[in-house]
């Protein structure tokens, strides 16, 4: 009896990890099938950006998602034939637009991890802004803002389950 109260508690686990929402009706571990009829508006991209040396690879990609007069193309990185991952990288990349961004990340999931004052710091040549959010459900969001020197800045908005599943190990 023992054992099968185990097993059905590993059970509830493992399918409440599969069932958790990244972002906006997008669950972890869905199929791209899956995930194209939760995003009717998701297309095939051309030359599919990867992830981990190509060990993921952005299957469905939403083109010019606008927020706050924003565009960000939505990457659903695939691997092992499921979602472990929703990018959004701003078309246009600035500091101003990652701390617009944050707010509106602040005012939806509230205060950020180790919200410790700054977010932004220089290091070299490299300016770099970022922010963690840990949600309730367990989906990491992470804000990165990085420069160098002015040339090709980028800023995405990470949609992942990296902390929880970093922190089963400890």
């Amino acid at each position: 009896m023992r054992r099968l109260i185990v097993l059905f508690l590993g059970l509830c686990i493992a399918a409440e990890a599969s069932a958790q929402v990244l972002w906006q009706n997008v669950r972890y571990g869905m199929t791209p099938e899956e995930v194209q009829a939760a995003q009717p508006g998701a297309r095939r991209p051309d030359r599919p950006p990867t992830l981990f040396r190509g060990a993921a690879v952005c299957e469905l990609q939403i083109p010019g998602y606008e927020v706050d007069r924003l565009q960000f193309d939505v990457c659903f990185f695939i691997q092992n034939g499921r979602l472990i991952q929703v990018m959004m990288t701003a078309t246009q990349p600035s500091e101003a637009a990652f701390r617009s961004m944050s707010e509106l990340l602040q005012a939806r999931y509230g205060a950020a991890m180790a919200d410790a004052g700054e977010p932004c710091r220089r290091v070299g040549s490299l300016r770099i802004c970022e922010r963690d959010w840990l949600l309730e459900n367990g989906t990491n969001v992470g804000i990165l803002y990085i420069d160098v020197m002015g040339r090709a800045p980028v800023l995405n908005i990470n949609y992942q389950v990296r902390l929880r599943d970093e922190s089963r190990r400890l």
